[in-house]
């Protein structure tokens, strides 16, 4: 998302650009979740920030800005600053063949591409990014927003865009001046905060404590009405998307709508089929051509037949507790207890399982044996059958019938992934909690 600035005005825009990020974000988050696990309300800030990190964990001591990041401090004079600091700090990454001479760009009367400067540039992810650019021979500024997510629906992102660009030119006054504002930390604290909490966040706002519902409601929503009319916005659009904002602020954000129903959702089925069950319903609601506000947070439910058809991946445990050959028995036979654990596989150090125990096995074991100087080696299942996560939960069925075992560890090519068992599927089958 790119808002052309007047080179004249770049400073003043670019820090109130880095001042109201937090409450936008907040609003707007949408990807509190990562491979079935709940994690901050905007996963993608941390996520992308360690993805693409390149400093080096043994020289912690040494103060590296990582190359996505929020900056260091407020702007002062021009946007040169910032393109200095990047170029000073972050070798490139990437190299281009370049054929323009700017120098001589310029005493011909035309606008340089910069392309040097354009490419490294695009290697530093700061999540207001700078932008230099030439259209049409007439060279510009704009500001890259890159924060804001994507979804849940076109109409939520064309919200979210009305809301950012409204408030980008419904800039007080007296945030001209935003050193005099807030302390520049406060507002790299905010944004943080916005990415883990969302729209519960509390953040520093011009000396005060106030929450991210109040800020949106009583001040942002204000100024994008008074920024978008200076734009020459329709009045009705104006209503529509900013609308869509302050009912999202009243009723959920796509993170919380996410959150809340797979919580329901794992009332009843397995992490795997509750990811299934959960990217349906967000499919049919964004079909539905309802805003996320008019999402209905899906309510536990029992489940209806089907279960056999099931990939094994859907239904198993993937939250494993796992013994290694050489650990005590006694230990893991009590590790067993206090979890509630009948069966535990025990795997290598490269994840590859070989052997399983199960409760009564152990048992039967030590009414014959007296010794506990005894490892897992000497009491697991060696021969142990298991099966693929993409076969059928009926195959799994089968296959436990005609071994007449209780249990299957979940294999792929990459190791040891999960466990199904009988008592499992017979939960799973008639929507008990699990």
């Amino acid at each position: 998302m790119h808002l052309q600035i007047e080179p004249e005005d770049f400073v003043a825009s670019y820090n109130w650009a880095q001042a109201i990020s937090a409450p936008i974000l907040a609003v707007s988050t949408n990807s509190p979740m990562l491979l079935g696990r709940e994690l901050w309300d905007e996963t993608r800030i941390a996520l992308f920030r360690q993805s693409v990190d390149t400093r080096i964990s043994g020289r912690a001591l040494r103060d590296r800005e990582p190359r996505v990041t929020f900056g260091r401090s407020w702007v002062k004079d021009s946007i040169m600053e910032i393109y200095k600091e990047d170029i000073s700090r972050f070798p490139p990454l990437i190299s281009i063949d370049i054929t323009e001479d700017s120098h001589v760009a310029l005493e011909n009367g035309q606008a340089p591409k910069l392309k040097a400067l354009a490419t490294n540039n695009s290697t530093v992810y700061r999540w207001n990014r700078p932008c230099y650019g030439v259209n049409g021979g007439i060279p510009h500024m704009r500001i890259e927003n890159r924060y804001i997510p994507s979804g849940p629906t076109t109409e939520d992102e064309i919200a979210n865009m009305a809301l950012w660009v409204g408030v980008m030119l419904g800039r007080p006054e007296k945030w001209d001046s935003a050193s005099e504002m807030m302390d520049f930390n406060d507002v790299r604290r905010n944004f943080l905060k916005a990415a883990r909490t969302g729209i519960n966040s509390q953040f520093i706002w011009e000396g005060r404590e106030i929450s991210a519902q109040e800020l949106i409601l009583n001040e942002f929503i204000p100024l994008a009405e008074a920024g978008l009319k200076k734009a020459g916005v329709e009045s009705s659009d104006i209503e529509r998307y900013l609308g869509i904002i302050r009912r999202r602020t009243h009723s959920h954000t796509g993170s919380q709508w996410t959150v809340k129903s797979f919580r329901n959702l794992r009332k009843t089925h397995k992490n795997g089929e509750a990811r299934v069950k959960l990217t349906e319903a967000m499919y049919a609601n964004t079909k539905s051509g309802q805003t996320i506000d008019s999402w209905k947070v899906i309510e536990p439910v029992q489940k209806e037949g089907g279960l056999f058809r099931l990939p094994v991946w859907q239904v198993m445990t993937s939250s494993l507790i796992t013994a290694k050959s050489h650990d005590p028995a006694t230990l893991v036979s009590s590790v067993m207890r206090w979890m509630n654990i009948h069966h535990m596989p025990v795997e290598n150090e490269k994840g590859e399982i070989i052997g399983l125990l199960t409760l009564s096995h152990m048992d039967k074991y030590y009414e014959t044996k007296t010794s506990e100087a005894v490892t897992v080696e000497e009491i697991m299942i060696k021969n142990v059958r298991t099966i693929d996560p993409e076969l059928s939960v009926e195959e799994a069925m089968k296959l436990m019938k005609e071994e007449r075992i209780g249990c299957l560890p979940v294999v792929n090519a990459n190791g040891l992934v999960g466990l199904i068992t009988a008592h499992d599927m017979e939960e799973q089958a008639y929507g008990k909690s699990v």
